[in-house]
């Protein structure tokens, strides 16, 4: 049972760690003019954008050990 904790522990930091990653790549592609502001209008900005993406990796990563 401890391997089981231990692996799922590992799962969601790994998807956390992704999911940040993707919310940097996303700053340095809305800086750089690469990305258009088709998401971020005047409602949504890019922190919530980027604060999606994490909270959506970590979710798909309980997921993934909860289904382990």
């Amino acid at each position: 049972m401890k391997y089981v904790n231990e692996r799922s522990f590992a799962i969601v930091t790994l998807c956390g760690i992704v999911g940040i990653l993707l919310a940097i790549t996303i700053q340095i592609l809305n800086t750089s003019g690469i990305i258009v502001d088709e998401f971020i209008t005047g409602s949504i900005t890019l922190r919530e954008v980027q604060a999606m993406t994490i909270i959506i990796w970590l979710l798909l990563g309980v997921g993934i050990s909860a289904t382990q």
